[in-house]
């Protein structure tokens, strides 16, 4: 998206926002059964999700151009896009 987009960006937050605080039930489910699974099952699925993340970053570095992202937290990726793709 277009990040000098004020109006796109103040909306993108407030979805942002809504998630954790407005989570479905379905979504309360499965984070009781995770806590009942316990340390090891949540390990277990964040290392897949960390390999997701290198692999984005490795896949997205490639178009030599900056990548802007977190170290720790949800995998939010940033990246202009070369002027031969837009």
């Amino acid at each position: 998206y277009d990040r000098d987009d004020v109006e796109l960006a103040e909306s993108l937050l407030k979805v942002q926002d809504t998630i954790p605080i407005c989570p479905n039930q379905i979504s309360q489910h499965f984070a009781l059964g995770a806590l009942k699974a316990g340390h090891p099952w949540i390990r277990q699925r964040v290392e897949g999700l960390l390999s997701n993340r290198r692999n984005a970053i490795e896949a997205l570095s490639s178009l030599g151009t900056p990548i802007q992202y977190q170290k720790s937290g949800a995998i939010y990726l940033w990246a202009k896009l070369p002027e031969s793709v837009t």
